[in-house]
């Protein structure tokens, strides 16, 4: 039986620079399962601590330090939702440096997060979703070629309600249309696992379309199967969509989906495991207020006999 030669672990010292553990604090993020591009949007972030820094040692890191980092990154006017990312992100590393004999303790403990306040869910009223179907369901002039596909991808975020980064790591043989089935891979979503996400039969006719339909090929391709980019597909929503009237965030659908199977009737645990939620809270704050759903509960309180 082959032997497995497994690296040996690097020497680290606290004389060695943050910037010098990257690397590690990488790798580790990444071996406990952290998507890669949450794990490289905290890497950039640390990096950008450290520009502001200077070069420092884990034993320069001090609550502090790491305080008067935060006055800097408000006074640079940034949203409280980006300090507190931010701040995030030194708590983060220095859970891993304590761990890593690195830092006695976490210093970052010791300063408070901003407060941010819970943006209301903004689903497409019935009116949006008329005219955003109105927008999408003729080809227009121009992108005749990228119309379908345009199509499908706003689509599958409205019917399915998956997350962008899922719409652009989907494949085909995800895709059951025979059974109407979606299966979302795990490295695409915040839920922890995969998930199947039933085909309501709109889409499958949307889908049934496709003229390539290979395994290997992405659903939202650039043409030849390869996929495309979130950014890429950001633009479907920042410009395709715009030009044609119609102005919404691509989560604006998942929102929808989640609150159109909500006045439908839908429990909260079935809309939790459609989105790949792990706390029913997150479900919570998807769904927008429904009228209809809240006064049909209040006509069943009845008081006298």
């Amino acid at each position: 039986m082959a032997v497995i030669a497994f690296p040996r672990p690097v020497s680290r010292t606290r004389a060695q620079t943050m910037r010098t553990h990257i690397p590690s604090w990488r790798t580790a993020r990444l071996a406990d399962g952290r998507r890669p591009r949450g794990v490289a949007s905290y890497v950039a972030k640390l990096e950008q601590f450290l520009e502001w820094s200077g070069e420092i040692t884990p034993n320069d890191l001090t609550a502090d330090l790491i305080a008067r980092y935060k006055i800097a990154l408000h006074e640079r006017n940034l949203a409280m939702g980006t300090v507190r990312h931010c701040l995030t992100v030194l708590r983060a590393f220095c859970d891993w440096g304590v761990a890593q004999g690195l830092l006695d303790s976490n210093p970052a403990l010791a300063v408070g997060h901003p407060h941010v306040e819970e943006s209301d869910p903004d689903p497409l009223t019935r009116a949006k979703i008329d005219a955003l179907l109105a927008a999408i369901d003729e080809p227009p002039q121009s992108h005749k070629l990228t119309w379908r596909r345009n199509r499908r991808a706003v689509m599958l975020g409205l019917y399915c309600g998956l997350r962008i980064a899922e719409i652009a790591e989907l494949k085909w043989g995800d895709v059951d249309l025979a059974r109407g089935e979606i299966i979302v891979r795990k490295k695409g979503g915040k839920g922890g696992k995969s998930r199947v996400v039933p085909i309501c039969d709109e889409l499958l006719a949307e889908l049934r379309l496709a003229k390539h339909q290979r395994v290997g090929d992405a659903v939202v391709d650039q043409g030849d199967g390869t996929a495309l980019s979130v950014k890429s597909l950001g633009h479907i929503y920042e410009r395709w969509l715009r030009r044609r009237g119609i102005v919404l965030h691509s989560h604006q659908l998942r929102k929808t989906f989640a609150t159109e199977l909500y006045i439908a009737g839908e429990d909260l645990a079935t809309i939790q495991r459609l989105l790949g939620h792990r706390d029913p809270k997150t479900t919570m704050r998807y769904l927008g207020a429904s009228a209809p759903k809240e006064r049909a509960a209040v006509q069943k309180l009845k008081f006298r006999k």
